[in-house]
């Protein structure tokens, strides 16, 4: 596979072309987020790095490509507002001194914690199944199967700003479920919100 003719926005082939044809990203068109890695940055001799996803208060999910499995798959960045920053163009992350820097240090474990946690649940339907985490660039990363769709606060800006109420009650039905599960095995979210709700096609 040709890797300088993959789409960063989709994982797919795009040829020649600049703007690409399956999904309409062009990577040449720089990013607001200056926090977030840039495309092409390869993480773990394993993982090429697309665009962002999605963003919370405790990091940014990022599409990516498996260079080993050949395959797509998403990557969290632990980077929580408040306590680190990344100059553009620079991987490496830079944690705020003084407490904050011991409280970036315990959140990643924790991050660490939940990407353990998570991969306990592979079988949960509504539970996206975790396959590697590891550290670097003075962060934690986790990586996720690739859930073809879109997110919560998209889909809703889609249709209007609304949701019909059935259809409101089954994706937070989801939701709850998945919560269910993780509160039973003594976990807690504390970053639910609609760019970390994603629907899948089906």
């Amino acid at each position: 596979m040709d890797y300088n003719r993959l789409c960063m926005g989709c994982i797919q082939q795009k040829g020649e072309e600049q703007t690409c044809p399956n999904c309409g990203y062009n990577e040449s068109v720089q990013d607001d987020n200056k926090r977030s890695l840039a495309p092409r940055t390869i993480l773990n001799d394993q993982y090429l790095v697309g665009k962002v996803l999605g963003q919370g208060g405790f990091g940014i999910t990022y599409i990516a490509y498996d260079l080993n499995l050949e395959i797509k798959v998403a990557i969290k960045e632990y980077m929580p507002d408040g306590l680190a920053t990344r100059t553009a163009g620079v991987n490496t992350v830079t944690v705020y001194t003084n407490d904050k820097k011991v409280n970036f240090e315990y959140g990643m474990e924790k991050f660490l914690d939940e990407a353990k946690m998570m991969a306990k649940f592979n079988n949960v339907k509504s539970i996206v199944s975790v396959r590697n985490f590891f550290k670097e660039n003075g962060t934690a990363y986790f990586v996720m199967d690739f859930v073809e769709g879109t997110n919560l606060d998209q889909y809703t800006k889609e249709k209007g700003g609304r949701l019909k109420l059935d259809e409101a009650l089954m994706i937070i039905g989801n939701v709850i479920d998945a919560l269910e599960v993780v509160h039973k095995n003594g976990m807690l979210h504390r970053d639910v919100s609609p760019d970390n709700i994603y629907l899948t096609k089906e």
